[in-house]
Order: C-alpha cells, then sequence, then structure tokens
C-alpha cells in the first residue's frame, strides 16, 4: 500500500504510512457510478469504467493542505486522514512548542441548522 501524501510502499497489515502518516486506504471508488472497488483492480466491478493508468484512486486524494489554524498558532504539517464529517491535520502548536492533531468539521452540505451547531 502507497502513502496517501508520499506514495512510499508500506506493508499491508499497515493503517497509516511509516513516512507521512497519511491513512492507508484499502479501496478506491469509481468515478463514474460512486461503487467501492479493491485498490489493486483497474476498472469497475459495478459499471467496468476504466481507472486511468498509474492514476491516484480518487478516494487517496487528499485535499489542499491550509498553511495554518487559530490564527497562525497550529502551523499544519501534513494531512493525517478524514472521516465522514472531518478532516485531520497534524500541526505544531507554536505556542506550546509541540505537535497536536487538529480535526477540522466538514461544512459542506450542511442546512441551516445543522450549520449553527458546528460554528457555535
Amino acid at each position: 500500500m502507497r502513502g496517501s501524501a508520499c506514495g512510499r510502499d508500506n506493508l499491508e497489515s499497515f493503517k497509516f504510512c511509516s513516512e507521512c502518516g497519511g491513512a492507508l486506504r484499502q479501496e478506491r471508488v469509481c468515478p463514474s457510478c460512486d461503487a467501492v472497488n479493491p485498490a489493486e483492480r483497474t476498472c469497475c466491478a459495478s459499471c467496468g469504467a476504466a481507472f486511468a493508468a498509474g492514476a491516484q484512486p480518487p478516494s487517496l486524494a487528499t485535499p489542499p493542505l491550509p498553511v495554518s489554524f487559530a490564527g497562525g498558532r497550529y502551523a499544519v504539517r501534513s494531512f493525517l486522514g478524514e472521516g465522514g464529517r472531518k478532516r485531520v491535520y497534524l500541526a505544531h502548536d507554536e505556542r506550546l512548542a509541540r505537535d497536536v492533531a487538529v480535526a477540522v468539521i466538514k461544512s459542506d452540505g450542511l442546512d441551516g441548522a445543522a450549520l449553527t451547531r458546528v460554528q457555535r
């Protein structure tokens, strides 16, 4: 398995890359029909669409890396992974001089009430 940010090879049993700390995912999502496929497939088992040769599986794509959070207090070092509602970054707390994990709630597609709850 390859690291999502660095491309380094890792053992199949690893859940995170030993080089960049990025999550190792064992699946790829078809860009045509959104079906989940094993990472080693070259075409979608559901619709037959071919995955681009040598292309990174869509499920491994990382969002653009922010520079910092909280007015520069947390300097972002790398993207660690994401779940259904959060993205997690490795950052350095400039005030306390230590590395921390920063989880950022995704607000895409939330209705007004849910967005208010997140902001609160």
